[in-house]
Formats: C-alpha cells, structure tokens, sequence
C-alpha cells in the first residue's frame, strides 16, 4: 500500500475525492467524514444550485457523515436543524428527511 500525500493547494473536498479515489483503487471504501471543514465545503457545494459537484456533495454529505461527536457531526446537524426549520430549502433534502437524517445522530 502506498502513502499518500495532501496537496495543501486543493480544498478539503478536492483531496477527499483523491482520497476516495487512491482507496478504490486498493479496494478499500471511503472513510467517513469527521472534518468540520470538509462538511462545511460539502455544504456550500450543495447550497449552490449550478455546481457540478452538487450530486456528489450530496450523497457524501447524507451517506459518508456518520452521526456522533465529530466536528463534522455537528456542522451536518446544524445545517440538517436549518432545513428542518425552513431556513434552508434545499429541494433534495425535505424537511422530513432532514428529520430522519437528525434522528439517526445521537
């Protein structure tokens, strides 16, 4: 298994796609997201409509983000609190789900 290094020029969500990618290709699966600032790049790609990666940040944000303490456990409840409260309309994410998705994260 080779080791591999961060570009300190990309964003978190850039070297967690390379991450992802170097771990399929050594037949491992995605490791979960515990960064507050990868979620939070995660976020702001899903808040804006146009981007191309907004399919991806999507199903990372809601499949790789494990409830718990992590720091990204908390920017994911705050945003999820936001939708369930009408502050955020994200039309992927209906307030139920985002219901759903809290309940999970004890």
């Amino acid at each position: 298994m080779m080791t591999r290094t961060k570009n300190p020029h990309m964003s978190a969500y850039e070297s967690y796609l390379k991450e992802i990618e170097a771990r399929q290709e050594d037949g491992l699966h995605a490791k979960p997201i515990d960064s507050a600032e990868l979620i939070g790049e995660i976020v702001e790609i899903i808040q804006d409509r146009a981007s191309p990666h907004r399919e991806d940040a999507l199903r990372l944000f809601t499949f790789n983000t494990l409830p718990g303490t992590t720091s990204a456990a908390g920017v994911k409840a705050q945003f999820l609190k936001q939708i369930l409260t009408k502050e955020q309309v994200i039309d992927e994410i209906t307030p139920e789900s985002a219901f759903e998705q809290l309940s999970h994260m004890k």
